[in-house]
């Protein structure tokens, strides 16, 4: 909770520091399907506080959640993994087809430890636990399918054309965060934590579900999370099936 406190609060200061541009950008109008238009400058108040958009999402590791021991060399396999994240975003650049973000969010990863390898192959059979978990910061690009797919000048101008906020956008984005890693396996006698850097890439797809309902725009976005922690204690490379509510202001 400390670590989702703290990227909370990093949150609305860097909002703070967004806000002078935003109220800039929407001040005039702008054909890009992508933009939510804001209000004259009455509602500084309101872009001070709140993001552009905020998502919230589940998932499950995709080929197994694992951890390696860097002083054994032991892969830690994990089973029923449970995964969460939110993320904030602000608008940072827009184009008539693509907008550009700047994401923060918090993701937590765990599950209950189903093994131990060794690195010669021979496998223990064990119980205990094991858990990922930090804050991140990054830059996220989202298209419209449409654009994106598009094999012609004459397709793309089409597509761009219609309506804000009726067809699905491709979603990626890099990010470096801080977090932890740890484990705990055979009656707590093998165990290892660790703070350290992690790197996190992002793929997806949001699906608008409806269009500016009472000032909100909503989408489903399944994709994919890669996130590495490479430490001198611990390190995993773990990817993940994660499906999101992302709500647009």
């Amino acid at each position: 909770m400390k670590i989702l406190k703290k990227t909370i609060g990093a949150a609305l200061i860097a909002s703070m520091a967004l806000v002078g541009p935003v109220s800039a950008q929407s001040s005039t109008p702008s054909s890009a399907p992508l933009v939510v238009q804001r209000s004259s400058s009455s509602s500084a108040p309101v872009l001070i506080l709140m993001p552009y958009a905020l998502a919230i999402g589940v998932g499950m590791a995709i080929g197994g959640y694992r951890m390696k021991d860097i002083a054994t060399q032991e892969v830690l396999s994990g089973a029923g993994a449970g995964y969460w994240d939110l993320t904030l975003y602000w608008r940072l650049a827009q184009t008539a087809t693509a907008l550009t973000l700047l994401q923060m969010g918090y993701f937590y990863q765990n599950a209950d430890v189903e093994k131990v390898t060794q690195p010669g192959g021979a496998e223990f059979l064990t119980t205990g636990s094991m858990r990922e978990r930090g804050v991140f910061i990054g830059i996220a690009y989202s298209i419209y399918l449409a654009a994106f797919l598009a094999s012609s000048v004459a397709v793309r101008k089409n597509a761009t054309g219609l309506a804000n906020g009726n067809q699905p956008t491709l979603n990626t984005a890099l990010s470096l965060g801080y977090g932890n890693q740890e484990f705990s396996a055979f009656g707590g006698g093998f165990t290892q934590d660790q703070d350290d850097l992690f790197v996190r890439a992002e793929l997806g797809v949001d699906i608008p579900l409806n269009t500016n309902h009472n000032g909100v725009d909503m989408s489903l976005s399944p994709g994919l999370v890669y996130t590495h922690f490479k430490g001198d204690k611990i390190s995993g490379d773990n990817l993940t099936a994660v499906i999101r509510l992302k709500l647009e202001f």
